[in-house]
Formats: structure tokens, C-alpha cells, sequence
């Protein structure tokens, strides 16, 4: 298949209907609280990944494939300690987290979790190397494979004994599978530990201010997760975090595409003798903007129906979480498109003012809004929602200083997204009271993919990016 984007979305599509899948089976098996501690471990284990980011995405990316063998073992060994400091942190941050969350759970399974970090820091980088030379099947099948191995391993061990622990074997288990395909499906000769002192002080050089600004953009993207189950409980938080489990999949899926195909393409067309259109450059962001609202805007209108239908009554609430928690995805999956030409750029410090900003905002907006009085669990997602949505006005603004965005280009996403969004729930809201939550579900589901197929012929994916940047003799 020649489209990358198009690539993408189908494995993505298979992912999002083997997790959701298994999602509905978890549900009927274990208890909002199991999803609550293991949701807990994860936001624990995500702050420590990304306060040590180390940017070997972005050094990928900038060295346009003009790398020896020797860097990328450099970089894989560096990814390696990275793992086995996690797995460390993990051991030494568990009683206070346990202390924290009021939950001693977390004593056995925050290292647990942290075990699947250390693997993956085994994992070898051709793959993630080959999606940034736009040739991303192998790092899609990789991580497809694995996360339908390790959502069998969990509900087959939920079947035997439903406790947490299923889910944690689920998680190690995908890790594991996916480091091991990364060797098998290479087809490499096994890579050498080794790690040199010009290595380290280029990568240092570039990485510092990633490190800096991925350690922030935990607060920022994390702190609604991280403050929940401190202000409610953890059963609550299992609900809050199953919304946020579907709500968020269109970001996580346009985050790959940012990584695998937009930001490839930003150094494809900003190489020497590389002539840029950019009329086709606006083009492609309005499709982005499109697409990434009809991503956002479907689970908007399939929340209350899917989890009234499928989902036990313990869940019944995760459909408004979603509804509300899709607004902020499709903010913050603009925003961080948008970032990607600040990184490729080289303004760093960009990016960390503005994760700052992400999460300065809605702490500020907390801390007013329980000063002012009790927070509920709806209140408590509708200011995480607009602390999204004015940092990626800010953003677009910045960008639009700075020559790198065009404040227009976003707006047919908008548009796209209020109008799918009402479309969704109105119909919605007419089905479900005289036909019931099953027959909605199935009406907005049939409705969302007649919508977007409607866009794929009008728009047209994006991703065909050989147009947009084309080797010429002269540079531009």
C-alpha cells in the first residue's frame, strides 16, 4: 500500500475493534476498581517514562537517514538503561504511591508494570526507523500482534481468576511479544551494547530540553489522571479511566500519524533541494484538521449509547466522560500536529512553555474551582475540556507568528467537528428514547461510517506527501 496514512488508519481500525472488544469483555469480568489501580500503576509508569524521554524519536527523524549502524546501537543501548532506570523507579516509587492513592495495591503492581518498561527498552529500533523512512507496515504489524496477544492473555487469565493482576499479565505480555517480534521481523543480525562519549554529548545536546519539555507535558496531559483519584476514588477513577480508554484512541492514533507521516514529511520537505508547494502544504493541514475532528467528533455521539448498551451499569457514567473527554482529545490532538513544526525546527523551548502552559491551566482551574467549592466528576472534566482548548489557541497563535501555522487552515476542521458532533447526538438522543440504547448504538455507528466515507471521497486522505516535496537541482 503506497498511502502511509491510509496504512495506518487500517491497522489502527483493526486495533481500535480488537481493543474495544476486549474492553466490553473486561468490563463484565472484573470491577471498576481493578481498572482504577491498574489505570493508577499506568499514569505512575507514563510520569517516569516521559520525565526521561530521552528524544530518540526526533533523532531519528532529523537524521534523515544519514545514520551508521553504530548510532542506532548506540541508541538502542541508551534506550535499554532508560528501561532498567524505570524498572528501578518503579521498585523505589511504589510505597509512596501506595501511601498517595490510599491504595497498598499499588506496592506489588506499580513494579509490576514498570517490569513491561524494562522490555520494551529491549525492543530494537528498525521498525520505528523505517515508519519515520514513510515504510511503517512493520512497526504497525509489530504493535498490532503484540496488543492482540496480550488482550488474550488478559481475558483468558480473567476468565481463570478475575482479579487486576489479568490486566497487568496483559500489559507485560505485550511487551514482551512486541520486543521479540522487533528482532524476529527485522530480519537484522542481533545489534551490540555500546554507548560512546560524543554519542552521549550530541544526544544530551538535542534531548535536554525534550526531557524537559516530556517531563512537563506529563503534568500536562497526564494531570487530569493523576489528580482524579486523589479527589475521588479509585473505583471512580476505573470508570473515568474506561472513557478516557475511548475517548482518547483518535489522539493516540493522529499522535502516530504526527510522528510517522507529518513530521517525516516536514524533513523530506525541509531538506536541501527540496521544493516546497505550499499550496499543497495548506491542503494537507485542512485534511489533517478534518480528519482529526471526524475522529474526535464520532465517539462524542457513540459515548452515552455505547456504554448504555455493551458496559455493565457499574460503567453507565464513562459515556458522558466520553462526550466531554473527545472535545479535549480533538483540541489537543491540533495542538500537538502543530507542534511537530516547532520540534523539527528545533524551538525546544517552545515546547515546554507550552506543556507549562497545558498544565498550569488546569491546575489553576482546579485549584479555583474547589476553592469556589465542591468539584464533581463532570465539573471536574468539563475544565480539563477548556484548559485543552486555550492552550491550543495559544498555540495557533504562536504558530501563526512564527510563520508555521495558518490560523484558516484549522477551520474546516471545526466546522467538521460541531457539525458530526450534533449530528451524532441529536440522533442519538431521537433513537435511543423510542427504539433503545442497542439500536442507536447501531444507527449512529452505521451513520458515522457513511459520514466518513462521504469525507474520504469529498477530501481524500491525507498522507500523499510525494507531491509535496520534490527533489530539485537547485534549493528553494
Amino acid at each position: 500500500m503506497q498511502n502511509p496514512s491510509a496504512l495506518l488508519l487500517l491497522s489502527s481500525g483493526a486495533s481500535i475493534g480488537f481493543r474495544f472488544i476486549s474492553n466490553i469483555v473486561l468490563a463484565h469480568l472484573l470491577l471498576p476498581f481493578d481498572f482504577g489501580l491498574i489505570a493508577m500503576a499506568t499514569v505512575l509508569m507514563t510520569a517516569m517514562s516521559m520525565l526521561s524521554d530521552t528524544g530518540a524519536g526526533i533523532s531519528i527523524a532529523r537524521k534523515q537517514r544519514k545514520y551508521e549502524a553504530q548510532w542506532l546501537e548506540q541508541l538502542w543501548t541508551l534506550q535499554i538503561l532508560r528501561g532498567s532506570v524505570l524498572w528501578c523507579a518503579a521498585w523505589l516509587a511504589a510505597p509512596w504511591a501506595a501511601s498517595l492513592y490510599d491504595a497498598q495495591e499499588l506496592k506489588v503492581i506499580l513494579p509490576a508494570i514498570g517490569a513491561s518498561l524494562a522490555i520494551d527498552g529491549l525492543r530494537w529500533l528498525r521498525p520505528r526507523v523505517l515508519t519515520y523512512e514513510m515504510l511503517p507496515a512493520l512497526e504497525l504489524k509489530v504493535s498490532l500482534t503484540a496488543q492482540i496477544a496480550g488482550s488474550l492473555v488478559a481475558i483468558l487469565s480473567a476468565l481463570a481468576s478475575p482479579t487486576v493482576w489479568s490486566l497487568v499479565a496483559g500489559v507485560i505480555t505485550t511487551s514482551c511479544i512486541g520486543t521479540i517480534l522487533s528482532f524476529a521481523w527485522s530480519g537484522e543480525r542481533p545489534p551490540r551494547p555500546i554507548l560512546t562519549p560524543g554519542f552521549l554529548k550530541d544526544q544530551w545536546r538535542m534531548a535536554r530540553w525534550i526531557g524537559v519539555s516530556s517531563g512537563i507535558g506529563f503534568f500536562a496531559s497526564q494531570a487530569d489522571r493523576a489528580l482524579f483519584p486523589a479527589l475521588f476514588s479509585t473505583a471512580a477513577f476505573g470508570v473515568y479511566s474506561t472513557a478516557g480508554l475511548i475517548a482518547m484512541i483518535p489522539l493516540q492514533i493522529g499522535q502516530k500519524w504526527a510522528d510517522g507521516v507529518y513530521l517525516p514529511w516536514i524533513a523530506t520537505a525541509s531538506a536541501p533541494g527540496a521544493k516546497r508547494d505550499h499550496k499543497d502544504l495548506r491542503l494537507l493541514r485542512r485534511k489533517v484538521a478534518v480528519f482529526a475532528a471526524l475522529a474526535t467528533a464520532v465517539p462524542t455521539g457513540l459515548g452515552n449509547p455505547l456504554f448504555s448498551a455493551l458496559y455493565p451499569p457499574a460503567f453507565m457514567k464513562a459515556g458522558l466522560f466520553v462526550s466531554i473527554l473527545s472535545v479535549a482529545a480533538y483540541t489537543t490532538l491540533l495542538t500537538y500536529i502543530h507542534r511537530r513544526q516547532f520540534l523539527y525546527h528545533g524551538m525546544m523551548q517552545f515546547e515546554v512553555l507550552i506543556e507549562a502552559s497545558r498544565f498550569l491551566l488546569f491546575a489553576a482551574a482546579i485549584g479555583l474551582a474547589i476553592t469556589l467549592g465542591q468539584v464533581d466528576w463532570t465539573e471536574y472534566a468539563l475544565l480539563y475540556a477548556v484548559s485543552q482548548f486555550a492552550v491550543y489557541f495559544c498555540v495557533v497563535i504562536l504558530g501563526r507568528l512564527r510563520g508555521l501555522i495558518g490560523i484558516r487552515d484549522d477551520l474546516p476542521g471545526h466546522l467538521t467537528f460541531v457539525g458530526v458532533s450534533l449530528l451524532l447526538v441529536s440522533v442519538d438522543q431521537v433513537i435511543r428514547s423510542s427504539l433503545g440504547a442497542f439500536a442507536s448504538l447501531v444507527i449512529t455507528a452505521a451513520l458515522s461510517a457513511a459520514v466518513a466515507g462521504v469525507l474520504v471521497l469529498i477530501v481524500g486522505l491525507p498522507g500523499r506527501v510525494s507531491r509535496l516535496a520534490r527533489p530539485t537541482n537547485q534549493p528553494d
